[in-house]
């Protein structure tokens, strides 16, 4: 199946020098909220484009791709984030989260990453704003995986739970990668903790064993109907 006019190897190349190029540029303009949202909707896409790419390369990996799947990722995350980017604080279930991650995650097992998801029982109802937040930690975290982690497991379990008498969601991403005794805060998990940040939560990793983060929000900031 011929997916494009040059080599693969080409393209896969083309492509990291633009994600290179990318990450450079917002290192110079780190605290410009413009940029954070680049990495978010453009980087992701170029590490997961990449990654498909070069699992092209061999022919028996390449036979579970389905033809197009890089154009058909590329243009659900334009649709996605043009819906989420009108009437942000119109509430919508939890489950539209979930939907829009287990259409994400069909992407991530053609790269060789299993996810699990874990959600309430009950679907919580948040903002378009909470979605969208909750969506690009979720993607950062993935791409952080996909780059870094060397995993083949992601477990994804979003909680509800109160602290004394204040309601909280929690979001806890982890998988079964090499991990890091030494994390530096790049450009990822500074996109992560400014989206945290901006709805009054908190944002803690680790990662010696495998890589593991956990955000904890005020359920009141990104949901109008408390569980």
């Amino acid at each position: 199946v011929q997916t494009c006019a040059l080599p693969i190897s080409m393209v896969s190349l083309l492509l990291k020098n633009k994600l290179d190029l990318l990450e450079k540029l917002i290192a110079l303009k780190s605290k410009n909220q413009i940029a954070i949202e680049l990495h978010d909707e453009i980087g992701h896409n170029l590490t997961l484009s990449i990654s498909l790419l070069e699992r092209m390369k061999d022919p028996e990996l390449r036979k579970s791709i389905p033809e197009g799947s890089i154009e058909r990722m590329l243009e659900e995350g334009m649709l996605i984030t043009e819906s989420l980017t009108q009437e942000s604080h119109r509430p919508i279930l939890g489950d539209y989260l979930q939907e829009m991650l287990e259409s994400y995650i069909l992407y991530l097992k053609w790269v060789g990453i299993r996810v699990d998801l874990d959600f309430p029982e009950q679907p919580l109802r948040l903002t378009q704003n909470g979605i969208m937040s909750l969506y690009a930690i979720c993607k950062e975290a993935f791409s952080n995986t996909v780059k870094y982690g060397r995993a083949d497991e992601v477990k994804v379990i979003i909680s509800h739970r109160k602290r004394n008498q204040e309601e909280l969601l929690e979001l806890r991403i982890e998988d079964n990668g090499l991990g890091c005794h030494r994390i530096i805060e790049g450009n990822g998990l500074k996109a992560i903790r400014a989206r945290v940040e901006r709805n009054g939560g908190s944002f803690i990793y680790d990662g010696n064993r495998g890589f593991a983060m956990v955000c904890v929000f005020p359920l009141q900031q990104i949901s109008e109907v408390t569980v």
